[in-house]
């Protein structure tokens, strides 16, 4: 979800094991993947198709929204209603109160979580996030 072009390190897609060079490069599992690199395979694909949908994520401006010591949310705005917010979150849950530009156009507007999550409401210049610890949350407009 950040500007430029994505970069998939060779095996990342699947979370493949690896250590200090030269044992960062281990041989792909082609066929065999275990579940866990099942799931992270749909997570990289899903986070892809989300990216080629969305001209916010391809080319959109990134504003921050709200930055604590656990939690960043941020805005990707491509201009004409197109509008991407990623929530980012450590080791913390709960509901935080975010505060939403004017600007971007999303007063009264339900985003939809891209990642399978809750959806998104701005009302009254916020919305509020509610994410479990190490977790994502890609909303799109």
């Amino acid at each position: 979800t950040q500007p430029g072009p994505p970069l998939i390190y060779y095996g990342d897609e699947l979370g493949l094991a690896g250590g200090a060079d030269p044992d960062n490069r281990r041989p792909m599992p082609w066929g065999s993947l275990s579940s866990t690199q099942q799931q992270v395979l749909q997570h990289v694909r899903t986070l892809g198709t989300a990216r080629a949908g969305s001209e916010a994520l391809r080319r959109g401006k990134r504003r921050t929204l709200l930055v604590t010591d656990d939690l960043y949310v941020y805005a990707r705005d491509a201009g004409g209603g197109e509008v991407a917010i990623v929530a980012l979150t450590r080791n913390t849950s709960g509901s935080v109160s975010v505060p939403v530009e004017a600007n971007l156009g999303l007063e009264g507007i339900t985003l939809t979580d891209a990642l399978g999550g809750p959806s998104l409401v701005v009302a009254s210049g916020a919305a509020s996030v509610a994410l479990q610890p190490w977790s994502v949350a890609l909303w799109l407009r």
